[in-house]
């Protein structure tokens, strides 16, 4: 093995020093209370994570997942959407943020909604709704939750239910055309017996 020389030596103390000083750092910022972090210990190797990176973490997660998220004002302003929801309507980011949640709400559905951001407004709730997306009916099944008072905003998610609706219809009907083709032949074996 290779003996270090003195300037290197140096260099690594140095490099030591600065870790050690930012870890100091570090530390008194989340005794003081000026960062939320916690520390896990993998591998006995520990890792510190703060309210930052994993703030970054969730905003990737909501961005990428394959649900609409939303948050919305008291009055009902758009001030907050995903690329899923915005591409659920097929509507450019632009059309969506700064409108109104009740513009993209089907009329059969407005009552229920507003029902459901009440009680949200308190807390929690959720329930199935229908959206207007030009002359297209989408179901929804949507999961409200108040943000107050951290923000005056309630949050929500979105689950498209078209292709449940599509699978609900497909086995209504043939459930429909058994029953049909049971009487048939109920009626077949009456008239032959």
């Amino acid at each position: 093995m290779q003996e270090e020389t003195r300037e290197q030596l140096l260099l690594r103390l140095e490099d030591l020093e600065r870790r050690v000083a930012e870890y100091d750092q570090l530390t008194e910022a989340v005794q003081t209370g000026q960062v939320d972090a916690f520390a896990i210990n993998p591998n006995n190797q520990s890792e510190v994570y703060t309210l930052q990176s994993g703030d970054y973490a969730y905003r990737v997660l909501i961005e990428k997942f394959n649900e609409g998220a939303i948050n919305v004002t008291e009055e009902g302003l758009i001030v907050y959407t995903n690329a899923y929801f915005f591409e659920l309507l097929k509507l450019p980011y632009e059309k969506v943020i700064g409108s109104y949640i009740s513009d993209f709400i089907h009329k059969d559905s407005l009552n229920a909604f507003e029902e459901l951001f009440a009680q949200a407004l308190k807390g929690n709730s959720k329930g199935e709704i229908n959206l207007l997306v030009g002359t297209e009916i989408i179901p929804v099944y949507i999961s409200l939750t108040s943000l107050y008072p951290k923000l005056e905003t309630v949050g929500i998610i979105i689950s498209d239910l078209s292709e449940k609706k599509k699978n609900e219809e497909t086995i209504l009907r043939y459930q429909k055309d058994l029953e049909i083709k049971n009487v048939e032949l109920m009626q077949t074996n009456a008239e032959l017996g």
